[in-house]
C-alpha cells in the first residue's frame, strides 16, 4: 500500500505481522526531500544536526530514533543486483534493530531466527515493490533454422 505525505513523497507501509515493528519503506526519494520531510514529521529538537551527520554521505539507511516510527531509505532503486543488494543490507539493519528491540539477542547457536526474520521481511517489501519497479521480461528473440 502506498501512502501519500507531505511534502508530495510517498511510502510503503510494510506491516510486520510477526514482532509488529511495522516500517515505511521509502524508495527513490532523493536525500533532501526525505529530509525535509522527516523534520516536518518530527520536529524534534537537535534533529536537524542530527540528520545531517547522517544523512552527510549515505545514500541509504534505517533510521530507528523516532519511535514508534522505523524508516529504511534508499535513495536509488531498480531491480539491478547492485541496487537489491543495497536493499537486503538496509533490512539486514532493520531485522537487527527489531529482534534486538523485541528481546531476541542473535548469536552463534540461533541466527535460524534472523535468516528467517529477514527472509519474511524481504518478502513483505518485495510484495510492494515488486509490480512498482521490477523491468518488464525481455521477449525472447527466436529465429528459425533450416537444417
Amino acid at each position: 500500500m502506498i501512502k501519500p505525505v507531505k511534502p508530495k513523497i510517498t511510502y510503503h507501509a510494510i506491516i510486520d505481522e510477526i514482532y509488529h515493528k511495522d516500517f515505511h519503506l521509502f524508495v527513490n526519494v532523493p536525500k533532501e526531500m526525505f529530509k525535509t520531510w522527516l523534520l516536518e514529521v518530527h520536529e524534534k529538537e537537535g534533529m536537524l544536526e542530527d540528520l545531517k551527520e547522517k544523512l552527510e554521505d549515505a545514500k541509504a539507511m534505517v533510521l530507528w530514533d523516532y519511535a514508534p516510527f522505523y524508516y529504511v531509505w534508499i535513495e536509488e532503486f531498480n531491480w539491478t543486483i547492485k541496487h537489491q543488494a543495497v536493499l537486503v543490507h538496509e533490512l539486514s539493519h532493520f531485522v537487527d534493530f527489531a529482534l534486538s528491540n523485541a528481546g531476541i539477542s542473535i548469536g552463534y547457536n540461533n541466527t535460524e531466527v534472523r535468516a528467517y526474520y529477514l527472509e519474511y521481511i524481504f518478502t513483505k517489501v518485495w510484495e510492494q515493490l515488486k509490480p512498482l519497479y521490477r523491468r518488464k521480461a525481455r521477449k525472447k528473440h527466436t529465429t528459425d533454422r533450416i537444417a
